[in-house]
C-alpha cells in the first residue's frame, strides 16, 4: 500500500495532520506491514502540525514510532535537525516516559538516502542576508537556505555520504563555501547595502567547521542510518510507504506563471511517481491524497488572485496558532477558494500518473471545515466540494480530534454526512 500526500494550493493545507491520520489507519488494518514515512522534497522549511508538534525534517507519523526516511531529493540540514531532535523529545517526553518504561522504544528511527545534499551555514546566511537586503520586495522565502542550496548543490554538491572528517574533505569544501560568502559580502559593499548588525562579524569559517564536526557526528551516531542509493530498493521492500510532501503544487520550481515566488524543490507527484517506478511498486495500491483548506491561504511574497484584505472576511472563527508571523514570510495571508484553480491543479497532477502508467486512486483531505460550516468559500459565496469518485477525509480542526466522513453524495455540503473507514 502507499499513500501520498500532497498540498495543493500553496500550502500549510494540512499535510501533517492527514500523514499523521493515514498513518493510524494503515497501522490498523489486518495484517499490516511496517510503515515508512518518507519525506521526499524540500528540507527544513517545511512546517506540518500534527499532534500540536510542528515537524520539519522529522515525518509528522513520528509521534506515532513511524521511521522517517528523507530521499536523495530532500535537503537535510543537521543544525535544525538537532534542534528539531531535542524540541521533539521535550514536548512527546510524557508519552516517552510512559511508553519506555513499560519496555517499548519509543524514539522513531531516522533514515536518510546517502545522495541527499545537504544545508551548509553559508546556504542559510547568504539566503536570510539577501531577504533582509531586499525589504518590502523579499522573496517569501522562509531563510531556511533552500534555494541557495539547490543552486550551490548544482556546482559543488555536499551529500549526507560525503566524509565530513577527512581534512582534504573539509579543506576543499571549506575553500568553496569561504569563496562564495566572501563574493556575496563583496557584493553588499559594491552596491552600499547595510546589512544589520547581526550580519556582520560572523565567523563563518568556524562555522563551517562546526558544520562538518556535526554532520560527522550525526553520521556516526545511533538515531540515524545513512541508506546506499542501490540499497533503497531492497530497504523499503518491506515497508507500506507514506509519502509526505512539503509546501504545494502551486510553489513547484516549474509552475511558471506564478514565477519568481516559488520554492527549489518538486512539490507535485513528481519524485513519488519516479520513487514507485524505481522501487518496482507500480501494481501496488496506490492513493493521492490533495490537501486544501475551505478557503486558501499563501505565506509569504507572490501573486495570491483570490486574497482578501484579513481572514474574518472567510469567516469570523478563523484561528491559526502555528502560523504565526516571521520575519522572513511576514504573515499568513488569506483568500477565496478557487474552484477553477483546484480543478485545474488536481487535473494536472492526475495526467502524471496517467503518463507514468500508474492505475491510482485519489482524495481530498479538507482541513478547517467546521470554521466555514463545512462549505468551500469563494468569490460569490459559500459552495460545495464534488468529491465524485475520490476518497474524502474532513478534519474540524488542527487540535488533534479529527472527524472522518464518506462522499456518500458526492459533495462535502452539509453536517449530517456518515463516517466510514478510508483504507
Amino acid at each position: 500500500m502507499i499513500n501520498i500526500v500532497l498540498g495543493t494550493f500553496f500550502g500549510d493545507e494540512g499535510k501533517g495532520m492527514t500523514t499523521r491520520k493515514l498513518a493510524m489507519l494503515m497501522k490498523g488494518r489486518e495484517n499490516a506491514k511496517k510503515i515508512m514515512n518518507i519525506k521526499f522534497n524540500g528540507g527544513a522549511q517545511a512546517g506540518h502540525t500534527a499532534s500540536g508538534f510542528v515537524f520539519h525534517q522529522f515525518g509528522s507519523a513520528s509521534c506515532l514510532k513511524v521511521p522517517t526516511y528523507l530521499s536523495k531529493d530532500f535537503m537535510f540540514n543537521p543544525m535544525l535537525f538537532l534542534k528539531e531532535r531535542r524540541a521533539w523529545f521535550e514536548y512527546f517526553k510524557e508519552d516517552m516516559r510512559r511508553i519506555t518504561s513499560a519496555g517499548e522504544d519509543f524514539m522513531p528511527h531516522f533514515y536518510v538516502n546517502a545522495k541527499a545534499v545537504t544545508t551548509s551555514p553559508v546556504d542559510v546566511f547568504v539566503n536570510q542576508a539577501k531577504e533582509t537586503i531586499k525589504g518590502s520586495a523579499r522573496n517569501g522565502s522562509c531563510g531556511c537556505g533552500i534555494n541557495e542550496t539547490y543552486e550551490r548543490c548544482l556546482v559543488n554538491p555536499t551529500f549526507v555520504s560525503d566524509d565530513y572528517s577527512d581534512e582534504k574533505y573539509r579543506k576543499h569544501t571549506a575553500a568553496f563555501l569561504m569563496e562564495k560568502y566572501n563574493r556575496f559580502m563583496e557584493a553588499v559593499k559594491i552596491v552600499d547595502f547595510n546589512l544589520p548588525c547581526e550580519y556582520c562579524g560572523i565567523d563563518m569559517e568556524r562555522a563551517i567547521y562546526d558544520w562538518f564536526d556535526t554532520m560527522d557526528n550525526i553520521k556516526k551516531s545511533e538515531f540515524i542510518e545513512i541508506i546506499d542509493e542501490n540499497a533503497e530498493r531492497e530497504f523499503l521492500s518491506d515497508y507500506d510507504l507514506l509519502f509526505e510532501g512539503a509546501q504545494g503544487m502551486m510553489l513547484d520550481m516549474d509552475f511558471l506563471e506564478y514565477a519568481p515566488n516559488l520554492t527549489s524543490s518538486k512539490t507535485n507527484s513528481t519524485n513519488p511517481i519516479r520513487m514507485i517506478k524505481e522501487l518496482g511498486r507500480e501494481d501496488e495500491e496506490i492513493t493521492t491524497w490533495y490537501c486544501i483548506r475551505t478557503y486558501m491561504t499563501r505565506h509569504g511574497a507572490g501573486r495570491f488572485d483570490s486574497e482578501v484584505a484579513s481572514k474574518e472576511v472567510i469567516a469570523k472563527d478563523i484561528t491559526d496558532t502555528t502560523n504565526q508571523p516571521n520575519e522572513f514570510q511576514g504573515s499568513l495571508r488569506y483568500g477565496y477558494f478557487d474552484k477553477v484553480l483546484f480543478e485545474k491543479m488536481i487535473k494536472e497532477d492526475r495526467m502524471r500518473y496517467f503518463e507514468a502508467g500508474l492505475n491510482t486512486q485519489y482524495g481530498y483531505s479538507v482541513s478547517y471545515a467546521d470554521k466555514t460550516d463545512y462549505s468551500l468559500i469563494t468569490s460569490s459565496g459559500k459552495d460545495i466540494l464534488e468529491a465524485k469518485d475520490a476518497k474524502l477525509m474532513i478534519f474540524t480542526d488542527k487540535s488533534g480530534d479529527k472527524v472522518l466522513f464518506s462522499p456518500k453524495n458526492g459533495v462535502l455540503c452539509c453536517n449530517k454526512t456518515e463516517q466510514f473507514g478510508l483504507l
